[in-house]
């Protein structure tokens, strides 16, 4: 995305009205809706205000009483994480106020270049909020919908919350961030300081977890979509994408296409018991498909009533002559009586080996509710070999890896080439290998 040119605002603005088949986010109008908005941002900002004020004295605090007694490479390092944290501020600073990404005088040379663009990702939250997106009406609005089941872990605060007004995400990026990085640092130090202070610029610059990679890519795949008028975009709509893979001889999960569907319960009466869904292939909200089932030899490794488990496979596509490469696979591996994989172990796969390797859960993210603030971990590793639910190892089985990331590969190259990076579900089911749906 940082290699186009300006972007061409009326050629987006006019590919996102005319995709607008999933309504924006409803907003208020009427005469009370300012004072409400007031209010509700005030309240927020009152309580960001003290979280952080509690998390600022309660880092200082500890790191003035380990600073005393702490060996030189300890204060070395702290110092060390001071400059980065001062050239962190002046880097943001510079890409807010409109600097450019080739342009920036922080954090120079090829090794800092991930962090150069993670920081200008970040940056692109506030240059790209009132803009239209491809998902949603504008790229607030996706943040608001997307953000509303995930929570930074140990805080219980859905995300979404801070997409309710610009100032609140100046105030989560620019304050919150920095002050929760330096808690998870002295959580993974364990007490020394040296050890806390190279965690916390770690985790500052070149975090590693799935949701910081995720974040970056949303706010990147809105940029490049913005600046171009990609229309691969427009598949991220569930219902084109099924119909333009069948268009492209791409094998996806089978849809119907009748004008409704009407289910009704085998005992009630009086019209109770029954539930209409008007078909999206006639202008409704609803794709109706049957449910699918895993195949050998994925359904062996599963427990009894598990879900469909499918392949997340990224793949990229270059700007200049759109080559596709397939990057990366993962399983998600379902739980029982889940009824879909987002409930589920990720086991990466090893494409050379063609076998599953260790596996991570990543359901922290998703913790909600105040209760959650000290019952919730922080840190998930790579460190599961079997399913929990049944005891069925996992790690180092083998999967034909080379054949789920040849059959993403071809449906970038057929279906979107001008979109930059693609996550394909692909499942193995029962009547084959099948693509569900794709991820920008």
């Amino acid at each position: 995305a940082l290699a186009w040119g300006k972007p061409d605002p009326g050629r987006a603005r006019e590919q996102a009205v005319a995709r607008q088949a999933t309504p924006s986010v409803p907003s208020s109008t009427g005469p009370t809706a300012l004072p409400r908005a007031a209010a509700m941002l005030c309240t927020l900002l009152l309580c960001a205000l003290v979280l952080a004020a509690v998390l600022a004295v309660a880092a200082t605090a500890w790191a003035l009483s380990r600073f005393r007694n702490a060996s030189d490479a300890g204060k070395a390092a702290a110092r060390q994480a001071g400059r980065t944290t001062l050239e962190f501020y002046r880097c943001m600073i510079f890409f807010i106020r409109g600097g450019k990404f080739s342009e920036t005088p922080y954090f120079g040379g090829p090794e800092n270049k991930g962090t150069r663009v993670r920081l200008f990702g970040l940056c692109l939250t506030f240059r790209l909020w009132s803009e239209p997106h491809y998902r949603h009406g504008t790229f607030q609005d996706d943040l608001r919908m997307n953000l509303r089941n995930v929570a930074v872990p140990g805080t219980g605060i859905p995300l979404s919350v801070f997409a309710v007004h610009k100032i609140l995400a100046y105030f989560l990026i620019l304050v919150l961030f920095p002050l929760y990085t330096l808690a998870y640092a002295i959580k993974a130090g364990q007490g020394s300081l040296e050890a806390t202070a190279l965690a916390y610029i770690e985790q500052l610059l070149r975090p590693t977890d799935w949701f910081n990679y995720w974040r970056l890519n949303c706010a990147l795949a809105s940029y490049h979509s913005l600046v171009t008028g990609e229309e691969g975009y427009a598949l991220e709509d569930k219902l084109t994408f099924l119909q333009v893979a069948e268009q492209k001889d791409v094998a996806v999960s089978p849809f119907l296409d009748i004008p409704a569907l009407v289910c009704k319960h085998r005992n009630e009466e009086g019209g109770l018991g029954f539930h209409f869904f008007s078909n999206a292939t006639s202008g409704g909200d609803w794709i109706i498909q049957e449910v699918l089932s895993n195949a050998e030899p994925i359904s062996s490794l599963l427990p009894d009533n598990a879900p469909l488990s499918t392949f997340r496979v990224i793949t990229v596509s270059e700007c200049k002559n759109h080559t596709v490469t397939a990057l990366s696979c993962v399983w998600r591996a379902g739980r029982r009586n889940a009824k879909t994989d987002h409930s589920a172990v990720l086991f990466d796969v090893d494409a050379d080996k063609n076998c599953f390797r260790r596996g991570i859960t990543n359901t922290h993210w998703y913790q909600l509710g105040p209760r959650k603030v000290l019952t919730t971990q922080w840190i998930a590793t790579h460190n599961i070999s079997e399913h929990p639910d049944n005891g069925r190892k996992i790690a180092g089985e083998k999967i034909h890896a080379d054949e789920i990331m040849a059959f993403a590969k071809r449906a970038h190259e057929a279906m979107m080439p001008g979109v930059p990076i693609v996550g394909w579900d692909v499942a193995l089911t029962e009547k084959g290998m099948l693509m569900l749906e794709c991820n920008l």
